[in-house]
This record gives C-alpha cells, structure tokens and sequence, in this order.
C-alpha cells in the first residue's frame, strides 16, 4: 500500500532525471534563461492567492446576508488594522442556499488552507537557503555549485510539489478503503505534515506569552500610566514584537549581523506564525464538527489565516524586487538595515505595512485585468494612472512654458523693433534705406587717395 502511494512520487522523479539526460541543453534554457521558475513559484501563486482571499471574501458578505440574527463579524480583540480585512465583496448572490454556502465555505477554506501550507514551506526554502549562502563555512561549498543547478533543482521541486497529479480522495477510498484517510492526496500536505509542520511549531513558541503581557498592560493601567484606548494595539505589537526583538539587536550591528536579522523576521519568524495559525485552525476544525461551524473563535483564526495570505503575497513579490536590486544596493550604505526595518513593517498588524501594500497590488492587477475589480473599483486612483497622469500633466506644462517662452521672444523682439523705428520717429525700413544710401556717397580710403592724386 505505501509502494503504491510512492509509486507517482517516484515515476516523477525518474521522469525528471531522464529529461535532464536527454534534453539537457533545454532543460538548462527553460531553468535559466526563461521566467518560468518565478512564474511558478511567486507569480502563480500570488494571483491564485488574491482570488481566493477575494472568494473567501464574497462568501463572507453572503454569509451576513443570508444569517442575519447570526452575525460573521464578531467582537474580539484584534488590532485595529485588521478591520479592513473583514470588509467582504459587494456581490451577493441571492440564489445561495445555506446548504450550497456551507458546501462553498468548506472549499474555500481547504483552499486557503492550501495556499497558506504553500507560502509557509516556500518561506522555509528560501530562508534556508539564504542561511546557507551567508554561513562561513557552509558558503564554501554552496559556492561551487553553479546558479543553473540550483534553479533546475528548484524548478523540478516546486513543479512536483505544485503539479504532480495525485488520485483524488474517492479514487483512494475505492482502493484502499478505510485506510485511505491515512494518506494525503496532496504533495504540500505530505511535505507539509511530516518535514515543516514538526520543525516550525516549537519555533512559534517563541511568541507565547500574551496573557502575561496583557497582565503587565493591566497593571499599567490600574495606575494609570497608560492609556485605555490604546491597550489592544499594545499588546498586539508588544506579543508580535517579541518574537523580532533578536532581529531588531541586529539594527545595532554591522550588514553582515543584519543580514542574519532579515531571514529570521521575513523567514523564520512569518513561517513559524503562520504554521502556529494553521495549527490552531485544524484543531478547531475538529471541535468545529461538533458544535458550530460559525464558532468565534474559529471565524478569528481564519481572518488571521487571510491575514497571513496577504502578508505572504506582499513579502514575496518584495523579496523578489529586492534580489534584482541586490548589485544596486549592495553599494548604498545600511541598505541592509533598511531592508530589516521594512521587513518588521510589513509584519507587525499594527503599523499596517502589508495591508496597504496589499490593497495597491490588488488595485494595479484590478487595473490591468488580472483579476475581475469589484464595484467601487476606480481606474484613476491605480499607482500607474497616477504615475501615468502626472507624467503627461509635467510634460504639457513644459510644452507651456515653452510656448510662453517663445511667445515673450516673439513679444521681446517686436518691442525692440518698435523702439528702434520710434526713434526719432523714422521708421526702420526707412533708416536702413538711408543709412545703405550714406555708405554709398562716403568714398572708400582707395577712392581718396586716387581723388588726391
């Protein structure tokens, strides 16, 4: 039964080996010299992300429409930045029944559940690798192997894991029976709940320690050194910047400490939370199943999950402008601390960095048909129309300061046209007239000399 289960994973992996045997010289082309690689890993990935986040959305709004007396938003202690997270797409489908919406929930949220396992080892790969390339010793030995290996390397990983065609769940209860509940018919839940899910869960216990910061708050509070109105924004940023206190030591160091700083927040730290999330969310799950689908703790955990989507979908496509400015930056002084402080930005809820950068990069693929725009979707407020419209409003007003630079030379040269025929009051074509006539009569310095002769 497990040869049998293995047998696509393996057939895939000779597949692999004997094309970069025979093809070898393409199979260098597509890895290298063509985009596929980020197409598949970043670009892919981030629009399938936004719909589903926008889906998931949608499916919000019907539910408040349809469970009027049973509301979706309930009251918590979130930060104040994640409200705008809970606002749902205008669309409402009245033809939805309450069974077909509990059925399109459940996809929708295996879906997001998916995704999120997909950033979370992608985090993981990238942030190992990053480690592995900055380590004394270990930099060696990476450094011999050539860029082209690792790009196939990584390009054969994420194709497996993205697109090996596995048999679907009713396919595997007709062959294996009750036993097919034992394997997963997905490459990221395999990879995901035997190799990260153990490694990243003790890590997201670094960021324990919320009922003892809310204590600290509280006493604060009772004395009145604090203010009331600003205690859940505090203790959100005091729980979650716990967990990037090390990396933000690194602000006092040297790039090369920093470095280490921006992989442990943009990597470790996000991978670590976002596991922690989904955890929280599968267990749940399973209390859910016995007593309420629409319990406030559970609906809380999954506007986290879309929370962290929306983080991953930002700090990728940064990562990703970043390394093609790495040769650029590498020349700017504390480029490398900037990149950090930007990281912890995009992270904390509470300065709201990947929201807003999550709202423009969904108003541009909005504004270039990407994905469908919702209703209050305006083209002129997307970043290019700005950029667009300042750019051709510069450019008329230089052709009209040009224009009115040219009209006062015209004007300059006509009043002194003026002037010199105003002069004692004999116009000009005259004067020219008179004075060519003058030349003419004065005799040349020769003609005097023959004249005295």
């Amino acid at each position: 039964m497990t040869l049998a289960m293995c047998l696509p994973h393996i057939l895939y992996g000779v597949g692999a080996f004997v094309a970069k045997w025979l093809l070898s010289d393409v199979f260098v082309y597509i890895a290298s010299d063509v985009p596929l690689l980020e197409c598949i890993t970043v670009f892919g990935p981030t629009f399938h992300t936004v719909v589903a986040v926008q889906r998931y959305q949608h499916l919000c709004n019907v539910h408040r429409k349809l469970y009027a007396n049973d509301p979706l938003v309930v009251e918590d202690d979130s930060p104040p930045c994640e409200d705008n997270e809970r606002r749902g797409v205008d669309n409402y489908d009245p033809t939805m029944t309450k069974i077909q919406l509990k059925k399109e929930e459940k996809k929708s949220n295996a879906h997001l559940q998916k995704l999120l396992r997909y950033w979370i080892i992608y985090g993981l790969v990238i942030s190992f690798g990053k480690l592995l390339i900055m380590l004394p010793l270990v930099c060696r030995l990476v450094s011999k192997i050539e860029d082209n290996m690792i790009r196939q390397l990584l390009l054969v990983m994420f194709v497996w894991l993205r697109y090996l065609p596995l048999p679907s769940s009713k396919q595997m209860g007709k062959t294996f029976g009750k036993h097919a509940r034992l394997y997963s018919t997905n490459t990221i839940d395999i990879v995901y709940c035997n190799l990260v899910q153990p490694f990243l869960l003790p890590l997201a216990n670094v960021t324990e320690g919320r009922k003892q910061t809310r204590g600290m708050i509280e006493f604060f509070l009772a004395h009145k050194a604090l203010r009331a109105e600003g205690k859940e924004q505090i203790v959100h940023v005091v729980t979650e910047g716990l967990a990037l206190l090390p990396a933000c030591i690194t602000l006092l160091m040297p790039s090369m400490f920093t470095a280490y700083g921006c992989v442990y927040v943009g990597g470790f730290v996000s991978t670590a939370n976002s596991a922690k999330c989904d955890d929280a969310i599968v267990k749940n799950d399973k209390k859910a199943a016995f007593i309420s689908d629409d319990d406030p703790k559970l609906l809380q955990l999954r506007m986290l999950r879309v929370r962290w989507l929306r983080y991953w979908c930002v700090y990728v496509n940064v990562l990703f402008l970043l390394a093609r400015a790495d040769s650029i930056l590498a020349w700017i002084p504390l480029s490398t601390h900037a990149t950090l402080i930007l990281l912890v930005w995009l992270q904390l809820p509470a300065f709201g960095g990947a929201p807003l950068l999550y709202d423009i990069l969904v108003t541009e693929m909005s504004g270039f048909g990407i994905i469908e725009p919702d209703e209050s979707f305006d083209a002129e407020k997307t970043l290019t129309m700005r950029l667009l419209n300042r750019m051709s409003t510069s450019g008329f007003e230089k052709e009209k300061n040009d224009d009115v630079g040219h009209e006062v030379e015209i004007d300059d040269a006509e009043s002194l046209h003026s002037s010199r025929s105003n002069k004692d009051g004999i116009p000009l074509e005259k004067r020219a007239v008179m004075e060519s006539s003058e030349e003419r009569e004065t005799p040349t310095i020769m003609e005097s000399a023959a004249i005295t002769n």
